[in-house]
């Protein structure tokens, strides 16, 4: 598997601008997803739309963070370089050397934690059963309803569902072949 997964890392280099602007789009509009989420279920995350600065210590950093910004410019996210002077403006307690930076205007942060406790609140108040402490055990598919076997601490159940959407790091290709889905996750 291992093999598998460098031979097509190796072979997606040569397409590194076209998947770095695509990744790029979907970032901005999953960013834009997580933003109405929130607004429309009231759900308070600690949200701060004050940008996000990358500091470079040395030139070569930094002209590559130019060259980067070109291609996450033309997937929808611009930044702009800044002078030392210009971050410090941006961040004041910013202390030590630096070349310069790009400083992302339309980025923010927030307390991922309280945003995925909100959105859980909000997905049981729109009626979702939301199953804690369980593994999943299997998958299974007629093409029309999807059939998870969990384990829980007082034994297996098994849900039934119209879709599933397979999100478990590593554990993705396992689960994955189950469902005759090929991911290549290492």
């Amino acid at each position: 598997h291992k093999l598998s997964w460098f031979a097509e890392f190796i072979a997606a280099i040569p397409r590194y601008r076209e998947n770095t602007v695509e990744t790029t789009r979907l970032a901005v509009a999953a960013r834009e997803h997580l933003y109405s989420w929130a607004d429309a279920e009231g759900i308070d995350f600690d949200l701060k739309k004050a940008g996000i600065l990358h500091i470079y210590r040395d030139r070569a950093g930094f002209e590559h963070a130019g060259a980067v910004s070109k291609l996450l410019a033309a997937g929808g996210l611009p930044r702009r370089a800044g002078t030392p002077e210009e971050m410090r403006a941006i961040e004041p307690t910013l202390a030590g050397h630096y070349h310069g930076g790009y400083f992302t205007e339309s980025d923010a942060t927030g307390d991922i934690h309280k945003y995925t406790v909100g959105l859980a609140a909000a997905c049981e108040r729109l009626g979702v059963r939301i199953v804690y402490g369980a593994d999943v055990r299997a998958l299974r598919s007629n093409g029309q309803r999807a059939t998870v076997q969990v384990a829980h601490a007082d034994g297996t159940e098994e849900l039934g569902f119209d879709a599933v959407l397979v999100c478990a790091g590593v554990a993705s290709r396992a689960l994955a072949a189950q469902l005759g889905a090929r991911i290549n996750v290492y």
